[in-house]
């Protein structure tokens, strides 16, 4: 694990939680996902959402692998809330630039 492979995750990660949530190639999912109520919320909240999108992310490309050999699961889930605190950071930078 370097810092390169981290920033390189951050921004991949980050980007593909931006296009899920924001791109119109994604309504035709999004609307299929709004029909289910279990897990509606957790998949349609820009924020919430990041922090799934990171999860799949780190499946393709996860920096954390060698730090947790035995524990795939922890650096799963590092990788979704690193992203996760990442993306509600410039959410709520770019909200404070808009008001």
């Amino acid at each position: 694990m370097t810092l390169a492979d981290v920033a390189i995750y951050l921004i991949v990660s980050l980007a593909v939680a931006q296009m899920y949530s924001y791109s119109t190639i994604f309504i035709p999912v999004r609307n299929l996902i709004a029909r289910i109520p279990y897990i509606r919320k957790p998949l349609l909240c820009p924020e919430c959402s990041s922090f799934w999108m990171g999860v799949f992310t780190s499946f393709f490309f996860n920096p954390f692998y060698n730090c947790f050999d035995q524990y795939n699961i922890i650096s799963t889930a590092v990788c979704g809330l690193i992203t996760h605190l990442f993306a509600v950071y410039l959410y709520k930078i770019y909200y404070k630039l808009q008001s």
